[in-house]
């Protein structure tokens, strides 16, 4: 049987300080905030880490109520982290 991939989440507000206050608000502060993490892009990025894709789908459905934006993020096992913006992003657009 194949082994299940593990995957680790993260959202990335654009530039927006509403948008990085409401997902400090929800995240709950600094405490899962992740800053200047290198991603495979080669370029650092300031991360919020999600507990899993079940959090990560909660935001993104409050993404166009709330007129957030920002973007999403992955991580396979020990991989590097990758942005995954225009897989998943539609699901909130």
């Amino acid at each position: 049987m194949a082994r299940k991939k593990m995957y680790v989440w993260y959202l990335e507000p654009r530039g927006d300080k509403r948008t990085n206050d409401a997902l400090a608000l929800y995240f709950g502060a600094d405490e899962d905030a992740c800053h200047q993490i290198p991603c495979a892009d080669g370029k650092p990025h300031n991360l919020w880490r999600c507990t899993g894709w079940n959090q990560c789908k909660e935001v993104l459905a409050n993404k166009r109520s709330l007129n957030l934006d920002f973007g999403i993020f992955n991580q396979c096992g020990g991989g590097p982290i990758r942005e995954v913006t225009n897989v998943f992003g539609r699901l909130g657009a």
